[in-house]
């Protein structure tokens, strides 16, 4: 069969364009003229759009780029043709971001390609904090935003622990198990490790904020006139990616304190010496500040 698009011809295989799109599947099981024809035209199609979609169902690569990404979506949803949307969903994979995604959901939301929008929100979800920090996360309005935060937060909820004490074998430790973070299955009724530290640290304070799991402070033994050095880092682990990400250190070095998630922040109170001050993590913007201080150390 021949595609006149534009006043361009395209063979293309009409068995092939029925498989692969529903538009034509249609048209081809129709009974009407259109199906006996040799010559059909297209219209609402641009022919250098479609110049891609034939190379693609017939088993070239799909051509995507950020220019045609949008044409591309446009012809897709037109013509029923999940082989292209699943070309789409590969290169928004590798080249969305913070800044074009909104932009992207924008897209598919206005022709209905839901596998674009799934992939969007994972992308959101995923990079959660990122994307609250970008300019593009203020476009969003409250629904999307409380959507998007639910998303987050959405899934099995584990207990998760960390050695406060470390593994000791005698007096040597052990420092694999002291980087070791496991969490608890209640299906299965048995601990199974998660993640490993990226750093060994000892009581060090754990919290969970929007599905990101912090771990912060601590302090690891050596040898010599002190047995042990304070850490003062701190670290978030990213479920969704299985990624860690180090943050900001806090003002203070500090071992067996608290560490509370409140209203999206992290609040560090107290330690092991005798501390009687209160500091407060901001997620966006990375930073620690002292808030206020407890009425005794």
């Amino acid at each position: 069969v021949v595609i006149l698009v534009d006043e361009y011809e395209f063979e293309a295989n009409k068995a092939i364009l029925a498989e692969k799109s529903e538009y034509f599947r249609a048209m081809f099981g129709s009974g009407m003229k259109e199906s006996n024809q040799r010559i059909l035209t297209l219209h609402g199609v641009p022919a250098t759009i479609f110049d891609i979609i034939i190379d693609c169902v017939h088993g070239s690569p799909l051509a995507v780029t950020d220019e045609n990404l949008a044409d591309l979506v446009a012809a897709a949803s037109f013509l029923q043709m999940p082989c292209v949307i699943t070309g789409c969903v590969f290169f928004l994979r590798a080249n969305m971001d913070v800044d074009n995604c909104t932009d992207v959901l924008a897209l598919a939301e206005m022709y209905g390609v839901q596998e674009i929008i799934d992939e969007v929100h994972k992308f959101m979800r995923d990079n959660y904090i990122d994307f609250c920090k970008s300019e593009s996360y203020q476009l969003l309005g409250p629904e999307k935003r409380e959507y998007l935060k639910t998303l987050r937060n959405s899934g099995k909820q584990y207990i998760g622990i960390i050695s406060k004490e470390g593994a000791m074998r005698g007096l040597q430790v052990d420092p694999d198990d002291v980087k070791k973070l496991h969490y608890y299955d209640e299906e299965q009724d048995k601990w199974k490790l998660l993640a490993n530290l990226p750093v060994s640290r000892w009581n060090c304070s754990i919290a969970v904020i929007d599905n990101y799991l912090y771990v912060v402070g601590g302090f690891k033994p050596r040898t010599g006139d002190s047995c042990f050095q304070y850490l003062p880092g701190a670290y978030r682990y990213n479920p969704c990616k299985n990624s860690w990400e180090e943050i900001r250190a806090m003002r203070k070095r500090r071992r067996h304190f608290s560490l509370v998630p409140l209203e999206g922040a992290l609040y560090a109170i107290g330690g092991c010496r005798m501390f009687d001050s209160i500091e407060k993590y901001d997620p966006e913007s990375d930073r620690w500040s002292i808030v206020t201080t407890l009425p005794l150390p």
